[in-house]
């Protein structure tokens, strides 16, 4: 495997235990977000993040850091 390529695995895998899900998402999952936005459910929607991270902002790192010490 090229070096490249082998750093981009070991990038994922280390960071998928970041992600609640344990996957990160296929297209479809980020499109329905986008759709959403566009239409008309969120016409009074402003100034708001919708992560679409699979956990990852809303405690996955603190996640991790429980596992990796034993706290969970």
């Amino acid at each position: 495997m090229p070096s490249m390529m082998l750093q981009k695995q070991i990038f994922f895998e280390g960071n998928r235990d970041a992600i609640l899900l344990s996957r990160g998402a296929n297209p479809d999952e980020v499109a329905a977000a986008v759709v959403f936005l566009l239409g008309p459910d969120a016409s009074f929607i402003t100034g708001a993040d919708l992560p679409v991270d699979g956990g990852m902002t809303g405690g996955g790192i603190y996640w991790r850091i429980g596992k990796a010490t034993g706290n969970l």
